[in-house]
């Protein structure tokens, strides 16, 4: 086997399979709504780029050789290059058609603790029935918002996305043939509470709030109304005050009562899109979200320390150097 053909063979294998990992994260749903999903559409990109390098390599071997196409090249050479050309056209258009655009990233999950929140209708709703709710009224004291964040990439480069919206769904998967939708609706970013930001940074979208029942928010008793069976926590939703977005003006919020015995069928659903971005689009168990919120205040203190000990270390580096 000479080198032409080497390099034709060679172009083909990367070309497929930078079209199977394109194929793989769109057709299976895990690895599609998988944090990790870019990388591999990094990799297919970077295969494809090495498909073409090494088919203009080939090209640029056949004009060396200055052989005709007409009247020198065997029926196998002529089959690897329409291989080549057809493999190549729909590798690229797939790349076109979802690698070019941005994406959001999730960076954390953030938790802020308010003493004197406000809703003005807290509206309670069962667990397992939604339409079955009761009217709290008013409530206002202790809260911890808990919030996603994210940032806009485009091939692990940051960049930014206009018109970002966020839409927040629980649902209750107790029955796996039938799972039920008990609250879904756009969410406020952090804040400001707007509903439609331009996201050039992080951004915060709120995903719900623990209602500490006018008592301090302590990470003690929380884990302790998720672990008793008698026990439960409130998490509460915010509504958009009319379909014409603007802000969350804290008049209404849906509430939901979540014990140990229902946390491990609750999920909830997040979807994030903005003006020629690819739509964040993952599903998070409630419990782990919970979690990690209500442990996050104490991770941020770590990272801060890490941070200061990094800085503090670089500094060190650079009076000894001088």
């Amino acid at each position: 086997m000479n080198v032409f053909n080497i390099i034709v063979i060679a172009s083909i294998i990367t070309l497929l399979l930078s079209l199977l990992l394109i194929a793989i994260t769109l057709l299976f749903g895990k690895v599609r709504n998988s944090d990790y999903v870019y990388y591999l559409y990094f990799l297919s990109f970077l295969f494809l780029l090495t498909g073409i390098m090494l088919t203009l390599s080939s090209i640029l071997l056949l004009l060396i050789r200055a052989t005709p196409f007409e009247q020198g090249q065997s029926i196998v050479t002529s089959s690897y290059i329409e291989v080549i050309l057809s493999t190549g056209s729909v590798t690229i258009t797939l790349v076109a058609a979802f690698l070019v655009r941005p994406y959001f990233k999730k960076t954390r999950i953030t938790n802020d603790q308010s003493d004197n929140f406000i809703i003005n209708t807290l509206e309670l709703k069962d667990i397992n029935d939604k339409n079955h709710k009761t009217s709290r009224g008013k409530y206002e004291g202790y809260v911890i918002q808990c919030a996603l964040r994210v940032m806009p990439e485009h091939f692990a480069v940051p960049t930014a996305i206009k018109n970002v919206i966020g839409w927040v769904a629980l649902i209750n998967k107790n029955d796996k043939k039938n799972t039920m939708e008990l609250h879904g609706t756009y969410s406020p970013w952090a804040y400001a509470y707007n509903y439609v930001v331009d996201v050039v940074g992080e951004e915060s979208l709120i995903l719900f709030f623990i209602i500490c029942d006018y008592s301090p928010c302590h990470t003690k008793s929380i884990s302790k109304a998720l672990e008793e069976d008698s026990g439960s926590l409130e998490v509460a939703f915010p509504v958009p005050p009319s379909p014409q977005l603007s802000f969350w003006d804290h008049g209404l919020a849906a509430a939901f009562k979540v014990s140990a015995k229902e946390q491990d069928h609750l999920w909830l659903h997040v979807r994030i899109g903005g003006v020629g971005a690819i739509t964040y689009d993952k599903e998070f168990k409630l419990i782990d979200l919970i979690k990690e919120c209500v442990s996050s205040k104490k991770r941020s203190k770590i990272q801060k320390v890490k941070n200061f000990l990094g800085c503090l270390r670089a500094c060190l580096n650079k009076t000894i150097i001088l």
